[in-house]
């Protein structure tokens, strides 16, 4: 019996050892893939962030990479799967195809061809599953055809955004703040989107004012690759 023991307490020992090694196929469902490991500090970022929105609080988080061995933190409903972001076979351990959205992040932010590898993986994503929606990181704007010539749902081009509002601080002090705060789940959900309805024949001006009514402000209007500021004259 003791024999039999030790033998179930290793083969239990082995199998936790193998999960936080990555190298099991997890079990989750409608969960969010997080791919790359650029660091400690910015996979915890966007970890936070994901989880303060309301509609993905308590979500199952699987983080893929062939960069770390292991993850350098604990976090609940935070799982690892270590292998290639260019191999199905490790988002077939990740359950890939029941996942509803993927993270690509960037694998190194010095390393100018990390945009390639990052379009590269969301393209092994797309051919594995059509529905999930995928949000890449772009480190130079230039690159951007890269992820256009994939199924890329969003493209974020954040090193272009801390520029932008670096220069708009210098200008207008405060800046920075107001959209550090309006971006962040974890000061609060503060920002929507939604679909207007095709026969919809209002004026935005008035569809503005009347928002306001009710405390919500109309901030833009996405047209394709568009996001329209100016509201006066523009029709739904």
């Amino acid at each position: 019996f003791s024999v039999f023991l030790g033998m179930a307490i290793d083969g239990v020992s082995s199998t936790v050892s193998k999960g936080k090694r990555g190298m099991l196929r997890i079990m989750a469902k409608d969960h969010v893939l997080i791919v790359n490991f650029p660091g400690e500090a910015r996979v915890r970022q966007i970890v936070e962030e994901i989880r303060s929105d309301p509609s993905h609080n308590g979500v199952e988080i699987v983080i893929v990479s062939d960069q770390i061995t292991e993850l350098p933190f604990v976090i609940e409903n935070v799982l690892f799967v270590r292998g290639s972001p260019h191999d199905p076979d490790t988002y077939g351990r990740a359950v890939a195809k029941d996942a509803r959205m993927a993270v690509v992040l960037s694998r190194d932010y010095s390393d100018p061809n990390s945009d390639a590898v990052a379009a590269a993986a969301v393209s092994v994503i797309a051919s594995i599953e059509d529905e999930i929606h995928i949000v890449a990181e772009c480190l130079d704007d230039s690159h951007r055809s890269l992820f256009r010539s994939v199924r890329c749902d969003a493209i974020v081009s954040g090193f272009s955004i801390a520029g932008n509002l670096l220069a708009q601080e210098i200008h207008d002090p405060g800046i920075s703040q107001m959209i550090e705060m309006l971006t962040s789940n974890r000061t609060g959900a503060t920002l929507y989107s939604t679909q207007v309805a095709a026969d919809a024949n209002d004026s935005y001006s008035e569809l503005a004012k009347r928002l306001l009514d009710h405390g919500v402000n109309l901030i833009a209007v996405n047209r394709g690759s568009e996001s329209l500021t100016s509201l006066v004259d523009l029709q739904a």
